[in-house]
């Protein structure tokens, strides 16, 4: 899928189940606010209340609270938590750890007019409160010219990028195994497609661990543990049509990422009723 502009789709996709994966994450290393001393540059202002960010501690965390405006049940190894009604922010891409469900409180999309815009009073939403602005901003580390070999006339676009600054660049949902994502919507903030990731290499609103770089060049660069993931459900989700401005989105939908297993690589993904109004590159891409 290449482009898009103010589209609207459904999209119903089943990869083959499999066995879920085992994973272990240092959530506590992954809230980074800019913890090597240096941030990502051109990424628009972020919000600076601490309270609307509250919730990225809970999904994060291995706990499963049962008070507060976001509940938690506990069903076997599965935590359930369910989202009222209102606006969730997001600084940086945010971990959902193996066997976690979030919920919204309802539908976003109308059943028989998708292109129609819903009542967000009555929606969980989340909200990106950073964006890339930057057309030039160091993205993924591809070549200045994807389609040519690395000389001195086309090298590369940058060569320090973090893993801290990625997630920064990617706010959204990194999905381990056995994550369900559904009944909400998500509006992002990048207001281009950075020249970096003209060879797509991620930015999606949903993505699983993995290489940053499209190839895999980089292993040090990587979402998450890096390891192919199974079992991923998203479900009922809106996508970038909260903001007033229409030229406010994220990058594409769904990102599954290659990953240097090559012989287990990630399967059993779901998308099911995701319906984005506009994004700045492709729609779903699957590795």
């Amino acid at each position: 899928m290449g482009s898009m502009s103010k589209l609207a789709f459904l999209c119903s996709l089943l990869v083959a189940r499999a066995s879920p994966l085992a994973e272990e994450i240092d959530v506590a290393a992954l809230d980074d606010e800019c913890a090597e001393g240096s941030c990502a540059l051109g990424l628009l202002q972020k919000d600076p209340t601490e309270e609307r960010r509250n919730w990225i501690g809970l999904i994060e965390g291995n706990g499963c609270p049962s008070g507060g405006r976001i509940s938690c049940e506990k069903i076997g190894n599965m935590r359930h938590f369910k989202f009222p009604a209102g606006v969730f922010t997001l600084h940086r891409q945010v971990t959902v750890p193996a066997n976690t469900i979030i919920e919204g409180v309802s539908n976003p999309n109308d059943a028989g007019d998708k292109t129609k815009k819903p009542d967000y009073a009555g929606q969980t939403v989340f909200e990106a409160t950073v964006g890339v602005s930057d057309h030039n901003i160091c993205y993924c580390q591809n070549l200045e010219r994807s389609w040519e070999p690395l000389s001195p006339r086309n090298p590369y676009h940058c060569q320090d990028l973090t893993n801290r600054q990625v997630r920064r660049l990617r706010p959204g949902f990194l999905m381990y195994s056995n994550t369900k994502v559904k009944n909400i919507a998500y509006q992002g903030k990048d207001t281009l497609r950075p020249s970096d990731n003209g060879a797509l290499c991620g930015g999606g609103v949903f993505e699983t661990p993995g290489c940053v770089h499209n190839q895999c060049l980089f292993p040090r660069l990587k979402t998450g543990d890096g390891r192919p993931v199974s079992g991923v459900r998203i479900e009922n989700v809106r996508m970038n049509d909260y903001a007033s401005d229409p030229n406010l989105a994220s990058q594409l939908a769904v990102w599954v990422a290659q990953t240097t297993d090559t012989g287990t690589p990630t399967r059993d993904v779901q998308v099911k009723n995701l319906v984005a109004m506009f994004l700045h590159a492709d729609g779903f891409n699957f590795h």
